[in-house]
């Protein structure tokens, strides 16, 4: 990996980490089940489909509970969050990551 690349990689991680605290801020602030309320909102599934992309780039979420607890239920109980992501979840996912999903696959 040449410098370059690597001080990318570093910033884009620093970034990465940023977001992902600020993701979980969000939660603590608002005491809320899901980012602007009781029920999902289109910034659930905006924010949710970005989320899984990072899964993708092997981010562990430990770090972060409150965001993990909301990108598991995005996956269980919002209306077709998971039948869009089904082929991503049997294709793409399990190529790019070495860590068990809490959600379990997509069938």
């Amino acid at each position: 990996m040449t410098n370059d690349a690597r001080r990318y990689e570093v910033a884009g991680n620093k970034a990465v980490k940023e977001a992902m605290d600020e993701l979980e801020e969000m939660f603590n602030v608002n005491g809320k089940k899901w980012l602007c309320g009781d029920f999902p909102s289109i910034a659930d599934y905006l924010i949710g489909a970005q989320c899984t992309d990072l899964m993708q780039h092997g981010l562990r979420w430990d770090a972060w509970p409150k965001a993990c607890a909301w990108r598991h239920k995005m996956f269980i109980e919002t209306p077709g969050f998971r039948e869009v992501h089904a082929e991503w979840f049997k294709e793409v996912l399990p190529k790019s990551i070495s860590f068990p999903l809490p959600m379990g696959s997509a069938s």
